[in-house]
């Protein structure tokens, strides 16, 4: 699973899953994600969900980008491929949520260790809590973050 993933990037639902710590610039946005789901899709060819427990959604050559609170880049094209992705915002800051975005290219990146799952993967407190505490907030720190990820960001972890 360690490589870009471009096609079906259509079919990955976001709507139940987690993301903090996302990175945006005038080109790029890349947000790190734990819970995607995906069905009929290179990873999981179902019609059920199966969830990825960590993974980033990668948008390069943003020429549209809004966000709840409004546009933040370009103009929506008619006949533009609108990607529309969201989910459960970790972040103290709610400005970068609901998103819609048209790009040169879109593509999952999952990790070397990303696993698929039945169900939900949930990494905040609670009873039904199944990923360590300190792997996530690894990930959300960009730890985890693969080489050519960190390229595009271009974070520094120690």
């Amino acid at each position: 699973m360690d490589q870009p993933i471009p096609d079906g990037v259509d079919e990955i639902d976001s709507f139940d899953a987690y993301y903090s710590n996302v990175y945006l610039d005038q080109r790029n946005l890349v947000i790190p994600y734990i819970g995607l789901g995906v069905t009929n899709h290179p990873l999981h060819h179902g019609d059920r969900l199966k969830y990825l427990d960590f993974a980033y959604m990668v948008f390069l050559g943003l020429r549209y980008l809004k966000v709840r609170r409004g546009v933040l880049l370009g103009e929506k094209a008619e006949a533009s491929d609108i990607f529309y992705f969201g989910g459960i915002n970790l972040d103290p800051s709610a400005d970068l949520v609901d998103f819609e975005i048209d790009c040169d290219s879109a593509f999952l990146r999952p990790l070397a260790t990303t696993r698929l799952s039945d169900t939900i993967w949930v990494p905040v407190e609670s009873p039904l809590r199944n990923l360590d505490q300190a792997k996530v907030a690894a990930f959300f720190r960009g730890e985890m973050m693969p080489e050519s990820i960190r390229l595009v960001t271009n974070r520094i972890t120690k």
